[in-house]
């Protein structure tokens, strides 16, 4: 009996196997705050060869001192900062102070071109803190003479990832006190829209003792953009995603000439663009294209082939991330800064290369032996293979919990979870399903669920239970309506009282819909009993199981 499992197991655990696509290794979830903000802009700056000093020239006399942070979700810009591998972003910022000159100090998490208009004597000074690489800031200032900028490293004054909350800034605030011997006289956040920053004039605050006013202009071109969209007859898949990338980054990406741009790092052209205008990109020259319903009929298919067996005969594999949106028709390199938001998994067919470059959170799915990869994103076959994958090997036996004779009847019921309900009181209370049992003669119940239920057993005359396994996460099922000379065993995660080393890491969730979780749990229960399971199904609208 162990033999067949043992085949079953080995056909299971195949499913996956490995891709060369490079996929970078995230720290966790322990990234916080701005630190976070790094990650998913697809940025994470190298650490400095060498300490470096900050120095910022003193403020002229006369001179408003204006500390402005930036969002990094600001429109994307068409060059590079330092390396093809910098997604780079712009802001435009204008001055028309016309009463005396401004000291500006303007903080960007991110590498980050400053597109600045400012006449001669409305600017003193622009002071630009950005993130380093090997001693240098990645950022760039445009519309300025090199004599009116400064750049430095945001870690080197102490202004530490320029997040936008307000503790953020007043460490930013005190750090610039700090080196300059005077707090700034205004501080402003710049939002995460495209349209350009305004620093100027305003009568609205003659009262509050300042002329000092920000606000956003709006951008002509994306108007004009969005009305020729709404005046199109037809649309092709490039449309399509330029109106949903577009949505998406209503920034866009800003023309720049790097001859244009000062910066203390190499500025070069993108040779594919980052993130969503680099996908329209690559569609335009034919290297993605949209997938059609014939294919993906025909990978999910393929797939669901392994996972199809006497429980599941028709079970449709769906892995996450599932359709994915393009298909890959020659060797390409992904863009930069991918982080998920964009559903742009990729159909890989025969005889075509694996693109290079970071998937993000997207999924690769290969005709080739109907493959996925990563494994997270296969989903339940994922979590299902590690369940497996967690039991010990098996032998001679010794997982072996109950002995049912061949005339006994294994009967599995499972439901994903299992979540209480609110009662009268206000206190939750464990979710109910009824169990009827029509089925003459001996009958073993599994019962799977993920959080402790109240199970109610029901059968009639001629009907003996011979036994129930009950598997959870962190508490016991409940189990009622049973003579107390049915044998009735608890199994938990990493638990099953005195075979501890036999439990499986998470009971099988879903089981009832068939495919790898059901043969995970067919596993397990043949582990526990010496048997394979005869019947397995799920809970009908109301929460009633009927075993037939």
């Amino acid at each position: 009996m162990y033999n067949r499992s043992r085949q079953t197991l080995w056909r299971f655990v195949e499913v996956e196997k490995n891709v060369p696509v490079n996929r970078p290794v995230f720290p966790g979830f322990a990234l916080l705050g701005a630190a976070a903000t790094l990650l998913l802009t697809g940025y994470t700056a190298p650490q400095a060869a060498t300490p470096v000093e900050c120095k910022l020239p003193q403020p002229a006399e006369g001179a408003e001192f204006v500390l402005a942070s930036s969002h990094p979700s600001s429109p994307l810009s068409s060059v590079a900062l330092g390396s093809q591998n910098v997604v780079t972003y712009v802001r435009e910022v204008r001055i028309d102070r016309e009463a005396g000159p401004l000291y500006v100090v303007v903080l960007a998490p991110v590498p980050t071109v400053w597109k600045v208009d400012a006449q001669d004597h409305d600017l003193d000074r622009l002071i630009v803190a950005g993130p380093a690489a090997q001693g240098a800031t990645l950022a760039g200032v445009s519309g300025l003479p090199p004599e009116k900028v400064t750049f430095v490293p945001l870690e080197a004054c102490g202004l530490g990832l320029a997040s936008r909350d307000r503790r953020s800034l007043d460490d930013a605030r005190r750090a610039l006190t700090s080196q300059l011997g005077r707090p700034p006289d205004h501080t402003f956040t710049i939002g995460s829209g495209g349209d350009r920053f305004v620093l100027g004039r305003s009568d609205r605050k003659a009262d509050e003792g300042s002329d000092l006013e920000s606000w956003y202009e709006s951008d002509p071109r994306a108007a004009a953009w969005r009305q020729r969209q709404a005046t199109k007859q037809s649309y092709d898949f490039a449309d399509e995603l330029q109106a949903e990338f577009r949505f998406r980054f209503p920034g866009g990406v800003r023309e720049l000439r790097p001859e244009e741009i000062l910066s203390p790092v190499a500025v070069e052209r993108y040779e594919l663009l980052p993130k969503a205008p680099g996908l329209l990109q690559l569609v335009e020259a034919g290297a993605l294209r949209r997938m059609s319903p014939a294919e993906a009929r025909a990978w999910q298919e393929g797939a669901s082939r392994r996972y199809r067996f006497r429980l599941s005969p028709d079970f449709r594999y769906r892995p996450r991330n599932w359709p994915p949106r393009f298909v890959v028709t020659r060797e390409i390199r992904l863009p930069l800064g991918f982080v998920g938001s964009l559903r742009s998994s990729f159909l890989v067919p025969e005889g075509v290369p694996q693109p290079e470059g970071n998937l993000g959170h997207d999924c690769l799915f290969l005709m080739e032996g109907f493959r996925v990869w990563p494994n997270s994103c296969a989903g339940e076959a994922f979590m299902a293979r590690q369940a497996i994958l967690s039991l010990p090997p098996d032998i001679a036996g010794n997982c072996r919990a109950l002995e049912p004779g061949s005339d006994v009847h294994i009967a599995a019921l499972s439901v994903h979870s299992a979540r209480t309900r609110p009662s009268g009181s206000g206190r939750g209370r464990k979710a109910r399903f009824d169990i009827q049992v029509n089925r003459l003669g001996r009958t073993l119940l599994v019962i799977s669920g993920y959080n402790s239920a109240e199970w109610r057993v029901r059968f009639g005359y001629g009907t003996v239970i011979a036994g129930v396994i009950a598997l959870a996460h962190d508490e016991e099922q409940v189990i009622t309506g049973l003579p107390r000379t049915v044998p009735i065993l608890h199994i938990l995660k990493d638990q099953m009282h005195d075979r501890r080393r036999c439990s499986p890491g998470s009971a099988p969730l879903s089981a009832h819909r068939g495919g790898p979780f059901a043969l995970a749990l067919n596993v397990y229960v043949e582990r526990l009993t010496g048997r394979e399971i005869d019947w397995l199904g799920g809970p009908d609208s109301t929460g009633r199981f009927l075993v037939p």
